[in-house]
């Protein structure tokens, strides 16, 4: 696609007809970058502007902000929002399409069809989001009501958010972008992240399917200094996932937090290096009540995330349920095999758990056997 792109250098103004909120947008930097290093004589002389562009002077439609006194934050932040434009027009259809779906109803919807979601799926991966995509796909092979509108509250939400997106903190920008599917490559979450040192014992490691031929591998790790990291991996196809960091070991090293209004998700900044030591010990909630308002806390910071870990003591059921001190009953997300051995393991008794909740059941990764013992479950 061309667009029509204007400079005046005194003083700085810049014009360009992309459909950027943000100005100068990213096309006009990048013309004023080139000028500033290749000078005038790369741009022969006119006798006479384009009519598009004597318009625009007429009219005064400039941004009168220069690249040379922008920060290098500030080039940052372009680069962010110049990328999350491309999420106008799908959101815009995605939109369309909820507000339909409110009219008809959700049991009407569900109703109509094996695969209710198919065709916004294909249109939210037409529209470069594949994230979007991926979550209407999965909804059609496991299209429970209470996931349903999870998934709808959280699609609307990323749109109204979108829609003030100039007004977010960029941390929740980047997070609404991973919930889009727009990806941040590692160098750039190596630039633009928080690094952390610290002895990191990885706890539990899962793996899954996100989708036809692509597997995603979750590696929880947890620093001396209370904090918790998340290494993500991906295989495609038939290609099986690199080496990971077993379960149970300890290393020292630097990781860098991918920028996120509440940081998970890690890069080393650096091979890591092997360290013995003991399972360490970790906080755990107290109760099932206490999980829940920390999981709140957190929705507030992040609203669309996934996972969050979490150590509990629990007495494992042989119904796939399992009771906290207060007798409150929690749902486990595990095989039937597995769980069979907690409840060999526990005896009736409260069992130190490692794992993940979702905010509708809890996935056990790891498990402490005699306060000590540091074991890993296959769910």
């Amino acid at each position: 696609m061309a667009y029509h792109i204007l400079i005046q250098s005194d003083p700085p103004q810049f014009h360009c007809s992309c459909s950027a909120r943000r100005r100068p947008c990213l096309h006009a930097l990048a013309l004023a970058d080139w000028y500033n290093r290749a000078g005038a004589a790369a741009f022969p002389p006119f006798d006479q502007l384009p009519e598009w562009a004597a318009a625009q002077v007429k009219a005064g439609r400039f941004a009168a902000v220069h690249p040379e006194n922008s920060s290098s934050a500030d080039r940052r932040a372009q680069r962010l929002f110049e990328r999350l434009e491309r999420a106008a027009d799908g959101l815009a259809d995605l939109e369309n399409w909820l507000e339909d779906l409110a009219r008809r109803g959700l049991a009407t919807t569900l109703g109509e069809s094996t695969t209710p979601f198919a065709h916004i799926a294909t249109r939210m991966a037409d529209a470069s989001l594949p994230g979007l995509a991926r979550l209407f796909r999965n909804l059609d092979t496991d299209a429970a009501p209470d996931q349903v509108a999870d998934v709808l509250g959280a699609c609307y939400l990323a749109i109204r958010s979108f829609q003030k997106r100039e007004s977010l903190p960029p941390a929740l920008v980047f997070d609404l972008q991973s919930f889009l599917g727009i990806s941040l490559k590692k160098e750039e979450a190596l630039q633009n992240g928080v690094r952390v040192t610290d002895t990191w014992t990885v706890l539990g490691r899962f793996e899954a399917p996100l989708e036809e031929r692509l597997w995603q591998r979750r590696l929880w790790l947890y620093g001396a200094s209370g904090r918790y990291a998340l290494l993500l991996d991906f295989a495609f196809g038939d290609s099986a996932f690199e080496p990971g960091l077993p379960p149970g070991t300890h290393w020292q090293g630097t990781l860098v937090f991918y920028p996120s209004n509440f940081p998970q998700r890690v890069v080393p900044s650096e091979e890591l290096r092997a360290r013995p030591g003991p399972a360490p010990a970790i906080a755990g909630y107290d109760c099932l009540d206490e999980l829940a308002v920390a999981y709140a806390e957190a929705l507030g910071r992040q609203p669309w995330l996934h996972w969050f870990p979490a150590v509990l003591d629990l007495i494992p059921m042989p119904d796939l349920q399992a009771l906290d001190r207060e007798h409150k009953a929690v749902s486990l997300c595990l095989s039937e095999q597995e769980n069979w051995k907690l409840v060999a393991v526990a005896g009736g008794q409260p069992l130190r758990l490692f794992g993940e909740w979702d905010g509708h059941a809890f996935r056990p990764l790891a498990f402490w056997e005699n306060s000590q013992i540091y074991r890993t479950l296959q769910p």
